[in-house]
């Protein structure tokens, strides 16, 4: 038994998707080998906002959704009025993806949380998928983040731009595939940079 929210299986599944790809694979960083849920706190309607993240050091992803539960309820016991908790839910790599595969089809399900576990329930199918948490205290992703409102703008159809950054993947570290880009008035210029090809 753990606090408990609610949100549609199907949009869970698509939101793991678009974080899970950013998570770390490598042993060195474990807290970084999972998908964190932040959930800090519902009002009093019950209403909150539920944010998944993944980041490996060099990208992150976040992707936000609006939930339901008990109202007033904290997610994470150690927050404090408008302070960062620093107790994520860090759920394994191996275990989102499995959800993100398992609920793709459902309904409304209800998110879970433990002490030192975490699950996902499908009540109208019969389905429940539990596992244990990466031990261990998730960077505070929200100061990475900038601020978009102090940075300029560009609107660009998604194909182009997906073009430029495949012309440029060739050229990049494989390690990090970090494609830099710049802001002109009249254009975006992509390029990258790797110990092979220099930039």
């Amino acid at each position: 038994d753990g606090p408990a929210l609610s949100l549609e299986g199907s949009h869970l599944s698509r939101m793991l998707g678009r974080v899970s790809f950013a998570a770390s694979t490598t042993t060195s960083r474990y807290f970084l080998n999972g998908v964190a849920f932040d959930m800090p706190a519902l009002d009093s309607d019950g209403q909150g906002v539920l944010t998944l993240v993944a980041t490996d050091g060099f990208r992150l992803s976040s992707v936000s959704t609006p939930v339901a539960g008990e109202a007033g309820l904290k997610w994470n016991d150690a927050l404090e009025a408008g302070a960062w908790a620093g107790h994520l839910a860090i759920v394994p790599l191996g275990a989102a993806d499995e959800m993100e595969r398992l609920f793709a089809r459902s309904g409304d399900v209800d998110v879970i949380r433990a002490p030192d576990a975490f699950g996902v329930v499908d009540w109208e199918n019969d389905l429940e998928f539990v596992t244990r948490l990466v031990d261990g205290d998730y960077p505070n992703y929200r100061r990475l983040i900038p601020d978009l409102t102090l940075y300029n703008e560009a609107r660009i159809p998604i194909a182009p731009l997906a073009d430029a950054v495949k012309a440029v993947l060739p050229f990049t570290n494989p390690k990090n595939k970090v494609v830099r880009v710049r802001f002109f008035a009249d254009c975006l210029i992509f390029s990258g940079k790797s110990p092979e090809y220099g930039e």
